[in-house]
């Protein structure tokens, strides 16, 4: 049955990934590089389920995670890859919390880190820990943060090309 599931979940991964494909192609390449990436989105989700749910059967190889801090930095990566790409998915909306101006996709996916972490309490399989909520939260807000600035990068460059062209 375990197997059974395995290969449910590789097809399934597979079709997103597809699917991405097919999404990122179908924008032209004249539309803003977020409405591109945003289908990047979809494949980083699918593999977070995948992961989470061969963690729960204990299907996960050991021999990646051999090493000390192997599971912090894959739920940083994971996660914020993840909220990264709802971001783009969202069009980069916030909410206002005060003065602080916090991005609704880091908030929608540390809240579906916390009720996975919470879970884990009621599994024989996995354990709670607060440190990969912890990894979770800090890789969100660091590849959220890095994607916006490299966003704006871009967008500022490629406006500046258009103002140089509209000139000549």
């Amino acid at each position: 049955m375990g197997q059974l599931l395995l290969v449910l979940a590789a097809y399934g991964f597979v079709a997103t990934i597809l699917v991405a494909i097919r999404g990122f192609r179908r924008e032209g390449s004249w539309i803003s590089p977020e409405r591109r990436l945003r289908w990047l989105a979809l494949p980083l989700v699918a593999a977070i389920v995948v992961i989470v749910h061969l963690a729960y059967l204990r299907l996960l190889p050991r021999g990646p995670l051999a090493w000390p801090g192997a599971d912090k930095l894959i739920h940083f990566l994971l996660f914020g890859l993840a909220a990264f790409g709802i971001d783009l998915w969202l069009g980069l909306r916030h909410l206002r919390l005060g003065r602080l101006r916090v991005p609704l996709a880091l908030l929608l996916t540390f809240a579906a880190a916390g009720v996975e972490e919470a879970a884990q309490v009621f599994s024989a399989a996995r354990n709670a820990d607060p440190l990969d909520l912890l990894a979770d939260l800090l890789g969100m807000i660091a590849v959220v943060a890095c994607g916006r600035i490299a966003l704006a990068r871009a967008q500022s460059r490629s406006a500046s090309r258009y103002s140089a062209n509209d000139c000549r």
